[in-house]
């Protein structure tokens, strides 16, 4: 178990809990892997397909005037959006990242890894990816780790730059080979003796791999051995590899067309189309829930929520009775679904 990520769930659950980020409706709950939760609702929307594919649909929803009209998709989507804006709205650079993570295995249908690896997400074909969520591209050049055990599980690479001063989060896609050829690499000559011994050497290029000459780059890949006009044998390796830095990832994934803005703006216009009927049965439901919670947490532990002692057999008679007002309140809200549902 990585430490410093069990830390961060724990920030998550608090800002979960006292509020640091309040949607107009509902409930988004990121205090623990929230990736299923993702998924769920991409399914729900009958969003499918790659990363890109559902990117690309995800940024429609955000930008395109709200058409949908059934009332379970136009939750999902919202409910969807809201999370996207908890990660945006995040000040703490490391919690928005582990946040992004979840978000980003929740599109993949796959999962986060927890301890210190290279990769950062799985997806459902376990390929790897690694992840990074900016506040700006002001930054350090991003690198494999190399010394870990997974560096070539390392397929993609997600970059997510958040706008500071506005509401969009740009999402950028870079594949392996792009990466590898984009960073910026000390390549040192190891010249060999006659036995194939290594005589001496010295550091040939401070360069990317895609500007090497064809023959360097050849024997890089290969670990061959070269042979100059002097008749001097060497043999080429990668001395450090520097990374790439988020500006150049950028570049990259822009002349792909890997780019996706999704736009946060229109959540609360999308939400107004919900009508406040429903919008009220929701949130009355959802605060049930949070008593009867309440309850559960005081016959556990023997407090309250602020500390003050319970008596358990008190607590659980009034977890029977907040348990059938949950039921009524999930009923009217079931009955509000299937009322607007018929109506479009």
């Amino acid at each position: 178990m990585d430490y410093t990520k069990d830390l961060i769930r724990k920030i998550l659950r608090e800002q979960t809990e006292f509020g640091k980020y309040k949607p107009d409706f509902g409930r988004v709950d990121v205090s623990g892997d929230f990736s299923g939760k993702i998924s769920n609702l991409m399914s729900a929307l009958g969003i499918t397909g790659g990363l890109r594919e559902k990117l690309e649909k995800l940024k429609n929803i955000t930008r395109d005037e709200n058409t949908i009209k059934d009332p379970q998709k136009q939750l999902s989507a919202i409910i969807l959006l809201q999370y996207l804006k908890f990660i945006k709205i995040n000040n703490n650079p490391q919690v928005a990242g582990f946040a992004f993570e979840n978000y980003l295995a929740g599109l993949l249908d796959g999962e986060v890894v927890l301890n210190d690896m290279a990769t950062d997400v799985y997806d459902a074909n376990k390929e790897g990816y690694q992840v990074k969520f900016y506040i700006s591209t002001n930054s350090s050049a991003i690198t494999v780790k190399e010394s870990h055990k997974d560096a070539d599980d390392v397929k993609h690479f997600v970059l997510a730059i958040k706008d500071a001063n506005g509401d969009n989060v740009t999402i950028y896609i870079i594949d392996r080979e792009t990466f590898d050829n984009k960073s910026r690499l000390t390549i040192t000559k190891e010249y060999l003796d006659e036995n194939d011994g290594v005589s001496f050497s010295e550091d040939m290029v401070k360069t990317t791999k895609e500007n090497l000459p064809e023959k360097v780059k050849l024997a890089l890949n290969n670990n061959e051995v070269i042979e100059d006009d002097e008749g001097n044998r060497f043999k080429v390796k990668i001395k450090q590899n520097r990374g790439v830095t988020p500006s150049k990832l950028k570049a990259a994934a822009a002349k792909n067309n890997d780019v996706f803005e999704l736009s946060l703006e229109n959540i609360n216009k999308d939400t107004n189309l919900l009508g406040e009927e429903i919008k009220r049965k929701i949130n009355n439901l959802y605060k049930e829930l949070d008593l009867l919670q309440n309850y559960i947490d005081a016959i556990s532990v023997g407090v309250d929520k602020d500390g003050k002692p319970q008596d358990i057999i008190e607590m659980a008679t009034e977890a029977k009775n907040k348990s059938g007002d949950v039921g009524k309140k999930a009923e009217a809200f079931k009955t509000e679904i299937v009322k607007q549902k018929n109506s479009f």
